[in-house]
């Protein structure tokens, strides 16, 4: 009888915990594209400089892919700089067709290892943006 009822308890307390790590992981660890583009919603276009980049975009393509998109109010040249370490973003990426000014730009980041973390920075106009001044990451996926 106290045996089914600690039994009974410990059941409880595992659904309980269950259940707050779902509700942690579903609201604490969204992706960065769903984030950084709700808090792009609250930016006034007209306060920005001609190059800062709003309308950040983040998808996964493929397993080994993933792309990265923004715009400019003005014509800039942009491109990304990542890496697989916040301190050490070495590889670099540019739009297709080079680098070049325009106002809305797409970069696709390509051989990337599976099951990898990487860091990203987007510079345009000469000036590296982060997520506050810290890159982003992202995590890539596995084969299907």
């Amino acid at each position: 009888m106290i045996m089914n009822r600690i039994l009974k308890i410990i059941t409880y307390i595992i659904i309980a915990m269950t259940g707050m790590l779902l509700a942690f992981l579903f609201f604490f660890q969204r992706d960065i594209s769903e984030t950084d583009l709700r808090a792009e919603s609250f930016l006034n276009i007209d306060d920005l400089s001609d190059c800062q980049p709003y309308n950040y975009r983040f998808d996964h393509i493929s397993e080994v892919s993933y792309s990265v998109e923004w715009q400019t109010k003005e014509e800039c040249y942009g491109y990304v700089k990542f890496g697989d370490s916040r301190a050490s973003l070495t590889r670099t990426a540019s739009e297709d067709g080079g680098i070049k000014k325009r106002k809305n730009h797409k970069v696709v980041l390509e051989n990337l290892r599976q099951r990898q973390t990487y860091y990203l920075t987007v510079l345009s106009g000469e000036i590296e943006y982060g997520n506050d001044g810290i890159p982003w990451s992202f995590q890539t996926g596995t084969k299907y």
